[in-house]
């Protein structure tokens, strides 16, 4: 995953993409800045993007890109 503050920047929040930004199909977490939270590194053939994430309670949280007619059958041969 790749923490990117370039275009569509939101301030006061922490992108972490599956591949930084880009105008269409990736997957994204936005994470308040001052959260404790550690990205999760997903060996995948999808876009996705994840991390724990602690607040009041620790939190696993994961984003998933499907593109338009994708199969599930289709992606887990990816």
């Amino acid at each position: 995953m790749q923490a990117w503050g370039g275009p569509g920047a939101t301030p006061g929040l922490h992108l972490a993409s599956s591949a930084g930004w880009v105008p269409r199909g990736e997957a994204a977490l936005l994470i308040r800045n001052g959260a404790r939270f550690s990205e999760i590194d997903l060996k995948t053939g999808v876009h996705a993007a994840a991390a724990t994430i602690s607040l009041e309670k620790t939190l696993t949280v994961c984003s998933l890109y499907l593109p338009p007619n994708s199969t599930v059958s289709k992606l887990s041969q990816a």
